[in-house]
């Protein structure tokens, strides 16, 4: 073999290897994006049946408290008010409580190898 034999070979070889590289990443990224959009539509379903729950739940703790109000207006109000201060709390602790673990969650998702 001349020494132009084994290089044209050796180019060869650096293609297939670059070739199966790039299809290797795009097997490995494709992966990822399907495994972060399933957790994302998983995510955004129990979302909606949580907010539904809460929502009948709401209604009728509201229908309780004005049977023991004898106010439709102060039982709706009675769970405004206990949302008005759950909203005041999720504000003040968004970023340490909600904000950093959803983001470490996406980067786990994104990086983790199984």
């Amino acid at each position: 073999m001349t020494d132009t034999t084994k290089i044209e070979a050796l180019t060869e070889d650096l293609k297939a290897y670059l070739q199966t590289s790039k299809s290797l990443l795009q097997s490995q990224i494709t992966e990822k994006i399907a495994v972060l959009s399933a957790s994302i539509i998983q995510h955004v379903i129990t979302t909606i049946v949580v907010i539904f729950c809460l929502l009948f739940l709401s209604i009728s703790l509201g229908i309780y408290l004005s049977i023991l109000f004898d106010s439709y207006l102060f039982g709706f109000l009675s769970v405004s008010g206990v949302y008005m201060i759950i909203l005041v709390l999720l504000l003040l602790i968004n970023k340490q409580l909600i904000r950093n673990p959803i983001i470490n969650r996406i980067i786990f998702k994104i990086t983790n190898n199984q």
